[in-house]
């Protein structure tokens, strides 16, 4: 197993806030978008939205493109390249409640 697919198991499937990534992640594949646009779409408070985003940087999933309010987000090339590693996790687990609006956890 890849290091990349490693990590999307530890951080989608293997923790509390995996729902709110897998659903940040989805969103960022159709198009780039804020951190306010995010929270909107997905019905959660900016700053479950902000953390969330945080991981997803910090553990390279992700990418920005500008800086605080106005900042872009994008998939990373690596979760690009992995995006099918993420869709055979969500096969395996099951891909119930990602349509599902208001998880605000914020836990990892």
């Amino acid at each position: 197993m890849n290091s990349v697919k490693r990590l999307l198991w530890w951080l989608i499937a293997s923790s509390k806030g995996g729902l709110n990534r897998r659903k940040i992640l989805h969103l960022l594949r159709d198009m780039p978008l804020n951190t306010h646009q995010i929270a909107r779409e997905m019905n959660v408070d900016y700053s479950t939205v902000q953390h969330h985003l945080g991981v997803l940087k910090k553990n390279g999933l992700i990418t920005t493109t500008g800086e605080k309010y106005g900042a872009v987000f994008f998939l990373s090339p690596a979760m690009e390249e992995h995006w099918n590693d993420l869709l055979e996790i969500e096969k395996r687990i099951g891909k119930k409640n990602l349509n599902k609006k208001n998880n605000g956890d914020k836990d990892e």
